[in-house]
């Protein structure tokens, strides 16, 4: 695997050196086009049928690869969901367990703060046609309702270690601490407040 991503790593700098020589507006414009056109989906093959991801960098394809292994005791619970059940999947990320759910017939709300992995999100729904199944919303949850900052551990697509509320410094998540990258406007609601508040 090394030694293809060793080609793959060259082969895109003499692409990319080429397309440099064409001047900063088509290098922009070509590489624009590319995007469209190169972007991969994967689909993983589960009991409950193929669930296709828009996989726009490793770590997205890493979530997508990972999805029946990094968390088994999530996929079992899930499993155990009873046909009138709905998912809160708080923290959805690009959306491995709300399609999960979905597609095993679950209807599912889905909650990502993360304007990036909200995007990814919105995709995966999209290209698996799952929007009658899948309710998804850009809002945080917190302990009570406010106006703030979701910290950003990270701007990588399908990166997590985020952190709603004041402005920090750093995350500390378990034993481990990550410096705040990004701070980006969010609403936070107490779940309580948003239940009585839309009547869900």
């Amino acid at each position: 695997m090394s030694i293809k991503k060793g080609v793959l790593d060259v082969g895109l700098s003499t692409i990319n050196a080429i397309i440099e020589l064409l001047g900063k507006r088509n290098k922009a414009c070509i590489l624009a086009n590319a995007v469209d056109e190169l972007v991969p989906s994967y689909a993983i093959n589960t009991k409950h049928g193929f669930i296709s991801f828009y996989c726009f960098g490793n770590t997205p394809f890493w979530r997508a690869e990972t999805l029946l292994t990094k968390e088994p005791e999530t996929i079992e619970w899930i499993d155990g969901f009873a046909s009138q059940d709905t998912l809160w999947d708080i923290g959805a990320n690009i959306g491995c367990y709300s399609l999960y759910a979905a597609k095993r017939g679950i209807r599912v709300m889905s909650f990502e703060p993360s304007a990036i992995n909200y995007f990814l999100l919105q995709k995966n729904i999209q290209i698996n046609n799952l929007d009658e199944t899948i309710n998804a919303l850009c809002i945080a949850f917190n302990d009570s309702s406010k106006i703030g900052c979701l910290n950003m551990s990270s701007m990588e697509m399908g990166g997590a270690m985020n952190s709603f509320g004041n402005s920090l410094n750093h995350i500390n998540y378990g034993d481990s601490k990550y410096a705040v990258e990004f701070k980006q406007g969010m609403i936070g609601w107490s779940i309580d407040e948003f239940i009585n508040f839309f009547g869900i």
